[in-house]
């Protein structure tokens, strides 16, 4: 089987996990431009359609035949025709780095053994991944379509906060003892301390460095800071490929963008610094009165002047303050209800941290304490969960589930579908997507418990009592768990035991890593450490995203494919397999791990699962019925009203109701029944026979 050089470059490409636009598959691709394409007679483009027109007509043993050496003569050319000696050593330091490059490309084809490879592969399918096809990345699709809800921008940077705002890192560092660790603090008793979990730790730090972010007003200068990175590296790019006409119109926007961010009138003063003048403005009043409500007031704005000044944590204390940043998240980003009731939560849980460790009269902290949680309830009584914002496309059936369970199974071969050898970090990639997505449709747990499965901890094996079958089972204690509660539960053993013992028998230990975790970075920066949950939901997203791409392409060929045969539409369409079927006529999706939990809980409802049923399926979950009711259920609204065609036959089997019990009610159900149907479905019962 002959292979061409572009088709070599792909494979390339593919096991090292790169793009075309990845650094060193463009230095490569220069090296080819500027030194080879010549001596084969090539014309080489700057996109990916050009070097694939180009490429495909290279044999790839005539390219490995005269590459190195047709780069020696132009290495050798090159250095001789600079006079200048230091110009000179610049360009050969990046000529041994292209000469290295391409070596290491060439080092590559010879270990593939081109041809014994496919003769052996071309006859054990079995052995091959499915086809990785080219498309758009889940980044790619979501860009310009999220909303800033949680606006990381305005967050106040770590560096910043370590850099100019040392006393409220400190301060935060002691909300940390006195929350998380098990010790108290200096100066507080065991008894005082509330120990909380370290995600919910890591929450709140995170909504007090938005208020601050906000308040000191460090909004406007990360803005120009990062606008100015993103120009200089894109000025960087072009002094090295001024022809790249994607590049100059990205550096024209920018440029638009800084100009437009210079023209906006700034305002002179930060949300913390008028609040500071407000302040002033009131003590100037309430010099000459002496009652005592007076003085405490007085006291109290004088200490919050000083602690503005300081900028400390206990700034979060002015309720004025707080209120004006929650207006203005609401009115600024389209925060909702949900923004706001987190953010007075942390507002909460600063103010009795204060309460504790700080000086304050506990009357005057008790007041604080009960104004934020006034100003929490009347938005929690105003929150309404959107549970069907984004549904297309985030909802799975049962069908397309198991069709993308199949395709990341496919996806661990050793070799890909061109019978290319996989490189180990390509195949432990690709194990953890597909165990990790195969368990969120079993069993979806939250993220952070998914984090901290671990063999022979979280994770064991054993007896199961009730069906005597061996299989792995979950086991979480009460400090694991959200709500506090142990659980344990065995997984189906058909379902599990063959791909967990694949995976952490054979595949994991070839890792080399020093714990048992199941999910942890293969990233070169921060190999072999235990993901965490952010990592976690971004690798479950995009496997499926990914998958559920490729499945539908696959189908597109397959139909196109039988279309060319002479089929009809109709014909093609029902001679295609139930995967295509599934994936055909729909966008790749983008369902995360949380959205996970919406399925399971619809498809069990849909199934018409006892009550019984659904609190041990909750109990798993890690949540109660009730919350799944309200939450969870994403049934429309013809689902939720097409048991009404059937309610007398539902009625009937109810004990205690008979006949004249029924004719008695016939009216009165009838109107409700029909007062909650669409005009779809009163159609769909005048069609089934029904008198309406």
């Amino acid at each position: 089987m002959s292979i061409n050089t572009y088709e070599a470059l792909l494979n390339y490409t593919q096991s090292l996990e790169l793009s075309f636009s990845s650094t060193k598959i463009r230095k490569l691709l220069t090296t080819f431009r500027v030194y080879l394409a010549s001596a084969f007679g090539l014309s080489i483009g700057y996109t990916e359609e050009e070097v694939a027109k180009s490429l495909s007509k290279l044999p790839l043993k005539r390219f490995v035949e005269k590459a190195l050496a047709q780069f020696e003569i132009a290495f050798a050319e090159t250095v001789n025709s600079i006079t200048d000696e230091e110009e000179r050593k610049k360009k050969k330091a990046t000529l041994y780095n292209d000469r290295s490059n391409l070596k290491s490309f060439l080092s590559w084809i010879s270990e593939q053994k081109w041809h014994s490879s496919f003769q052996k592969l071309n006859s054990d399918s079995s052995k091959r991944a499915p086809r990785t096809r080219r498309g758009k990345s889940l980044g790619a699709t979501r860009r310009g379509r999220g909303k800033n809800l949680h606006a990381r921008q305005y967050a106040l940077p770590e560096a910043i906060l370590q850099k100019e705002y040392s006393l409220l890192h400190q301060d935060l560092k002691f909300l940390e003892a006195y929350a998380v660790l098990k010790a108290p603090p200096e100066g507080l008793k065991r008894g005082d301390q509330v120990v909380i979990r370290d995600t919910t730790f890591a929450n709140h730090r995170k909504r007090i460095r938005q208020f601050y972010g906000w308040a000191t007003g460090v909004k406007s200068r990360l803005e120009q800071e990062k606008l100015t990175t993103k120009l200089q590296k894109v000025t960087n790019n072009l002094a090295s490929n001024s022809k790249d006409q994607g590049l100059q119109n990205q550096k024209q926007e920018l440029e638009r963008q800084l100009s437009e961010l210079h023209a906006k009138p700034k305002e002179s003063l930060s949300p913390l610094e008028r609040r500071k003048v407000e302040i002033s403005t009131e003590l100037s009043h309430l010099k000459s009165k002496s009652s005592k409500n007076l003085r405490n007031r007085k006291r109290h704005l004088e200490r919050l002047v000083a602690q503005i000044d300081r900028c400390s944590l206990e700034i979060m204390l002015d309720t004025t303050l707080f209120n004006r940043f929650i207006s203005w998240g609401i009115n600024e980003y389209s925060n909702g209800d949900g923004w706001a009731i987190v953010h007075y939560s942390s507002g909460i849980f600063v103010a009795k941290f204060l309460g504790k460790t700080r000086d304050y009269d506990q009357s005057y902290i008790s007041s604080i304490i009960n104004n934020l949680s006034t100003d929490r309830k009347n938005h929690t009584d105003s929150y309404k969960p959107n549970v069907r914002k984004d549904k297309p496309e985030k909802w799975l059936t049962l069908e397309q589930q198991d069709a993308l369970v199949n395709h990341l199974e496919a996806c661990t071969a050793e070799y890909d579908h061109r019978g290319v050898e996989k490189s180990l970090t390509a195949i432990l990639r690709s194990w953890q997507r597909y165990i990790s997505v195969l368990f969120q449709q079993h069993y979806p747990i939250r993220v952070y418990e998914m984090t901290i499965l671990e063999s022979n901890k979280t994770l064991k094996w054993g007896t199961d009592p009730e069906t005597k079958r061996e299989g792995y089972y979950c086991e979480f204690s009460a400090e694991q768990t959200k709500t506090g509660e142990p659980k344990i539960w065995f997984l189906d053993p058909d379902v599990f035991n063959e791909p967990l013992t694949q995976w952490l028998q054979v595949w994991r230990p070839k890792a080399g890593v020093d714990h048992n975790f199941l999910f942890f970075t293969l990233n070169k920066g921060a190999y072999g450490q235990q993901m965490t949950c952010q990592a976690l939901g971004a690798m479950v997203k995009s496997s499926v995203f990914i998958a559920s791409r490729d499945l539908k392409l696959a189908a597109q060929d397959e139909l196109l494919k039988l279309k060319s045969e002479g089929k009809t539409e109709e014909e093609a369409r029902q001679s295609l397999s139930k995967e295509h079927l599934c994936f055909i006529d729909i966008e790749p999706r983008r369902t995360n791990i949380h959205y996970g939990r919406h399925i399971a809980s619809t498809h069990m409802r849909k199934a018409g699962a006892s009550y019984s049923e659904l609190k041990a399926f909750h109990k798993i979950v890690g949540n109660s019925v009730e919350m799944g009711n309200t939450f969870y259920s994403q049934l429309e609204l013809e689902e939720e009203t097409a048991d009404a065609i059937s309610w007398r036959r539902t009625l009937i089997k109810k004990p205690g109701l008979s006949e004249q019990t029924l004719d008695r009610y016939k009216d009165r159900l009838l109107a409700a029944a029909f007062a909650i149907m669409t005009k779809k479905q009163f159609n769909k019962l005048r069609d089934l026979g029904f008198d309406v």
